[in-house]
């Protein structure tokens, strides 16, 4: 699936590339195999949109064939006389070849929905703050809610009782912990988690 995903053809010929449902438009972008006329284009190859003798895009039928978004990123697609092969490579690196490093983040951003563990921030500004990286990743944590407070042991099956240790309020949660009770914590009372 890795592979698939970050994998894009090298056009040569174009003749081993089916026209829909293969990444050959620029780096990597397939046309999608929905709709009558891309079943129409099932049978037919990218080289049957190449001038072979010219080593060229024909213009002509890619313009008739697509629509306008669609026909500028095919057009804009290099085509090299030098390479005769069509060749299927690694998008993710300059040289073409797979490796682990480059295929990392085509998994974490591509492939994984880790749609529900982004929050919307401007996260990169904690980091360039001129702080120390403990203050930076305590703010971090703050902001991200990070911080295992007894309800949220809670919510994920652990039993145990949400009361906050310090003034018995029936939940703990991060904003209950950093801004209710704040005046023990400031006078270098810390709370005692346990039993």
């Amino acid at each position: 699936m890795v592979v698939r995903q970050g994998g894009r053809w090298n056009v040569g010929s174009g003749f081993n590339i089916p026209i829909v449902g293969e990444p050959w438009i620029g780096e990597g972008y397939n046309i999608s195999s929905v709709g009558p006329d891309m079943l129409a284009l099932q049978p037919y190859s990218v080289g049957h949109l190449i001038d072979q003798n010219a080593k060229v895009w024909n213009e002509q039928l890619v313009r008739h064939l697509f629509v306008t978004e669609t026909t500028q990123n095919i057009l804009n697609t290099p085509l090299h006389q030098q390479v005769q092969m069509d060749k299927l490579i690694w998008k993710a690196e300059k040289n073409g070849c797979y490796s682990v490093r480059s295929a990392y983040p085509i998994c974490i951003e591509d492939i994984i929905n880790n749609d529900h563990l982004r929050k919307p921030g401007y996260w990169s500004g904690i980091w360039r703050l001129k702080l120390p990286p403990k203050v930076k990743n305590l703010m971090w944590r703050i902001c991200r809610d990070c911080f295992h407070m007894l309800v949220k042991l809670q919510r994920r099956g652990v039993n145990f009782p949400s009361a906050c240790v310090m003034c018995d309020e029936p939940h703990e949660d991060s904003y209950h912990i950093l801004f209710i009770v704040r005046q023990p914590l400031m006078f270098g009372i810390r709370p005692m988690f346990g039993t």
